[in-house]
């Protein structure tokens, strides 16, 4: 079969090989994090598929500070759940109990991943970011109904530390629009968020929601929190 170069890393086929079935056996099911169904994650080409699937993390949050959960208690779980965890969240119930301090003892804990300090910026977007950055917050979140320059803010100071700014669509009417103002306004990744008080049985964010503004993120990584049970 002869073949035509296309660079000096490609080369096209005049007939495209076909992959005609695929299967695997073996008793590796459970030690795998996720199964897919559709293994080009929804993109037009495997390299935008590996790209995607890279970008894939799970986020480790820790609340429960409101019903008696202590920091101690939280820091076990998180050492129990270390090796399937990319991003640990000390959650905001953590913070209002216990302040900044939560943030700073799980950023000396040395998970070596970052640590995401679920701060819910609504003011003040410049200073209390700097605060967050100084506990040891490797990633802050601001609200996304918040005015333009408290995100503005945020942003600009977290970026200026070499940190990350998430911005959580909470209460927004339009996730989409909002995720595509959120990311001009220079935050890092957007949250399509279901509050635990809207949840009431229900589960999280429905699939196409979350297509929809995985698609108003143009490239801004999503992630999805609240009544995810599968």
């Amino acid at each position: 079969m002869g073949t035509n170069h296309m660079g000096r890393q490609s080369i096209r086929f005049p007939q495209p090989p076909v992959v005609r079935g695929f299967a695997s056996v073996g008793p590796l099911g459970d030690q795998f994090t996720a199964t897919v169904q559709d293994t080009t994650f929804g993109e037009k080409s495997w390299e935008r598929a590996e790209r995607r699937m890279q970008q894939m993390t799970l986020q480790l949050a820790l609340d429960g500070a409101e019903k008696g959960r202590t920091l101690a208690e939280a820091m076990a779980l998180a050492r129990a759940a270390r090796k399937y965890t990319d991003v640990i969240e000390v959650g905001t119930s953590f913070v209002l109990r216990d302040g900044l301090a939560a943030v700073e003892q799980f950023a000396r804990a040395g998970f070596g991943v970052p640590i995401l300090a679920d701060v819910k910026i609504m003011d003040c977007g410049a200073g209390l970011c700097a605060m967050a950055c100084e506990a040891g917050a490797d990633i802050v979140t601001v609200m996304a109904f918040a005015a333009d320059k408290t995100i503005e803010g945020v942003a600009r100071e977290a970026h200026a530390r070499g940190r990350r700014v998430m911005a959580d669509l909470l209460g927004a009417q339009d996730a989409a629009a909002a995720a595509q103002r959120v990311r001009a306004l220079g935050a890092d990744i957007a949250c399509l968020h279901v509050a635990v008080d809207a949840q009431q049985g229900q589960s999280g964010p429905a699939a196409a929601q979350v297509a929809a503004v995985s698609a108003a993120c143009s490239g801004m990584p999503l992630a999805v929190a609240g009544g995810i049970r599968e």
